[in-house]
């Protein structure tokens, strides 16, 4: 699309303005709830969060995921919007809703991929990651403990992830003054 071209040229401003009329054109033609709206949501709030307009693009990433789950969208798509929300809401310091959205994110990779996959190991250690800066040290560590056993688990004791999960949880450790 003429908005996604825009956007990678850094014509940011053009590439938004292209996607509100995309929008405006689907809602119309297609109905305020058609799929095709979601990758269009999805394409704007990546604008808007390349522009730290965080509210603008939560507004997007939301509108999206309302969309991908009424039209229940598959499980993949659905745990990749909201993880991307996640970020976004912890970016924007809104820990409680990353964390909400983490969680869901992990239950949907759980049942796609089991409870030993490394994208469960991302989405718990960016729930580790949250615990941290709010101050949740026990929960913080319970999140980089099972990341760092389905690392090891994955990728081997001598991984260089298996040492940043470690080190995480001795950054965690020293705030707890063990």
């Amino acid at each position: 699309s003429i908005g996604w071209f825009l956007g990678r040229k850094d014509y940011s401003e053009e590439a938004i303005s292209c996607y509100k009329k995309a929008l405006r054109f689907k809602r119309t033609s297609m109905g305020s709830r058609h799929y095709s709206l979601a990758g269009t949501l999805l394409n704007c709030g990546n604008l808007y969060l390349d522009r730290n307009e965080f509210q603008e693009a939560i507004r997007c990433y939301v509108d999206a995921l309302k969309i991908e789950k009424k039209k229940k969208s598959n499980k993949a798509n659905i745990a990749t919007t909201l993880n991307s929300l996640a970020m976004i809401y912890g970016m924007s310091s809104q820990y409680d809703q990353a964390i909400k959205c983490y969680e869901e994110t992990l239950e949907l990779e759980k049942e796609l991929y089991g409870n030993n996959n490394l994208r469960c190991a991302e989405c718990l250690n960016n729930l580790g990651i949250i615990h941290g800066i709010k101050g949740e040290y026990a929960e913080a560590i319970k999140c980089y403990s099972a990341t760092l056993r389905i690392k090891r688990s994955q990728l081997g004791d001598t991984h260089p992830e298996v040492a940043d999960s470690l080190f995480s949880m001795g950054i965690v450790h020293t705030k707890m003054g063990d």
